[in-house]
């Protein structure tokens, strides 16, 4: 069953990571809470620069088979 839309709205939420500041948009809470997805504790370019190690550091670990 799918959230009405109207029960979010935007928030300001910290980075954990950079402590900046950012909006965690109403859409992005109903997407996070359709997949059963906690909040984030990163923003967006936090969030893609730990993918991005992540990513790095398994094809660093791929390679040395």
């Amino acid at each position: 069953m799918m959230s009405n839309p109207l029960e979010y709205e935007d928030r300001q939420l910290t980075c954990g990571d950079c402590g900046e500041g950012y909006v965690w948009s109403a859409k992005d809470q109903e997407f996070y809470k359709s997949k059963d997805y906690e909040q984030p504790k990163r923003c967006p370019p936090c969030r893609q620069a730990k993918k991005q190690a992540r990513e790095r550091s398994g094809q660093d670990r791929a390679g040395n088979r």
